[in-house]
């Protein structure tokens, strides 16, 4: 899609160097595409306080050369506001999980993740007020889905709710999720615990909900992520 100008409309793209895969697209990206501002951030693959300064030094870091590039101060204030704003995402999105948790749940599994994917695809504040609104008309709804099996899809990054409505057409049902852009996205908040806004961030994105690449094998090496 970049290769084809269908990205035309970024003026900049930021990414983690975490698996081989998210790293070489971003370079791939950066190499064909020429997109006006591009950064990477290392991600440690540890929990320590000495990684946590690593993370805390590499995001701000990104802050400085964003305000750079944009000719903006990014403030504390605008960055708790972003954080109320995100965690009342989040917050929604668990409450739209607890509806899967139902015998009869009033929303599919491919449903849901059209949710997920118009999260990534607007400004928070507009989705908050669009799954605000959802969660209201499925309270009072009749609307009962169930299946041969109640099933979970775990795995890395998925977006393709057609995959999911293809299980269910076969009498599936999938219940619940862990993939990087679903529990492992929304699950946990930013906790200040009287931290500044950005290393409250910056700690939250370095502890959320692991994803494989932060979990210790039994013999002391680290998995990793492909």
């Amino acid at each position: 899609m970049g290769l084809r100008g269908e990205y035309d409309y970024l003026d900049g793209l930021v990414a983690g160097s975490t698996c081989d895969g998210a790293r070489r697209l971003f370079d791939l990206w950066r190499y064909y595409i020429k997109i006006p501002f591009s950064h990477i951030l290392t991600v440690p693959r540890k929990f320590t306080e000495r990684a946590h300064g690593l993370y805390y030094s590499q995001v701000t870091g990104f802050k400085t050369l964003l305000e750079q590039y944009r000719g903006i101060r990014i403030t504390d204030e605008m960055l708790l506001q972003s954080i109320k704003v995100y965690n009342e995402s989040r917050n929604l999105l668990k409450e739209l999980y607890e509806f899967r948790r139902l015998e009869k749940p009033p929303i599919t599994g491919a449903e849901t993740m059209e949710v997920l994917n118009a999260s990534f695809r607007m400004p928070k504040e507009l989705f908050n007020e669009y799954l605000h609104r959802l969660i209201t008309e499925i309270k009072a709804t009749n609307t009962e889905n169930q299946g041969k099996a109640r099933l979970m899809v775990a795995g890395s990054v998925m977006n393709n709710p057609e995959f999911i409505r293809s299980i269910e057409e076969l009498g599936g049902l999938v219940v619940t999720d862990e993939l990087c852009n679903s529990t492992r996205y929304w699950s946990d908040p930013v906790v200040f615990d009287g931290r500044s806004p950005l290393e409250a961030i910056s700690r939250r994105y370095l502890n959320n909900f692991p994803c494989a690449r932060m979990v210790r094998l039994t013999n002391g090496s680290t998995a990793f992520c492909s």
